[in-house]
């Protein structure tokens, strides 16, 4: 995509706008930078991907069943987040 033209503009800020303010919030709360990027990053491809599985099979349950495990694995993955590394 960064060599395809109309692709830069779109890419701008895609994951950045996202993660940023999310790991603000965790670093306000005691996660450590580094750490909290990290997270936020991960429960973002995380999301993106549930999210494009929902798009191609329409499967909302199934979806629906793998982010509750994603929520509950990531408070075991995650114990100093302030919740889900989704928010």
């Amino acid at each position: 995509m960064h060599d395809d033209p109309g692709t830069n503009t779109f890419l701008d800020g895609i994951v950045e706008s996202w993660v940023r303010p999310a790991a603000d919030l965790a670093e306000a709360r005691g996660v450590p930078s580094e750490t909290a990027t990290a997270q936020r990053v991960f429960g973002l491809a995380v999301t993106r991907g549930l999210l494009l599985d929902l798009l191609a099979t329409h499967d909302r349950d199934g979806v629906d069943a793998a982010m509750e495990q994603w929520i509950t694995m990531s408070a075991s993955i995650f114990p100093n987040s302030p919740g889900p590394p989704i928010l």
